[in-house]
């Protein structure tokens, strides 16, 4: 999650970043924290994601996709991953 928040940092800005780092307040909990990134990844700021994903970096998206996948339902995996541009082909491949 820091990587991300720095990732994010360094290509979108400093505002995302620390609307990122709220992340802080759920390290310790598990749960929360699954739930925290679930509504970044479904709110109207996920093409962060996808910009990150352009630029090889983490984002919250391929956190839940490849990192944490088992975190997280089949249904958020495969938003995580469209978000991402992937296709079946794609995800495939990996």
């Amino acid at each position: 999650m820091q990587q991300c928040e720095d990732d994010t940092r360094d290509i979108i800005g400093t505002r995302a970043a620390k609307m990122l780092a709220r992340w802080h307040q759920y390290e310790n909990d598990l749960d929360r924290l699954v739930k925290f990134i679930h509504d970044r990844i479904y709110s109207d700021k996920s093409r962060n994601g996808w910009m990150l994903e352009q630029q090889q970096r983490l984002s919250l998206e391929r956190i839940a996709a490849f990192h944490c996948p088992h975190l997280f339902s089949p249904s958020e995996v495969r938003h995580a991953r469209a978000t991402l541009g992937l296709t079946d082909e794609a995800r495939n491949s990996n």
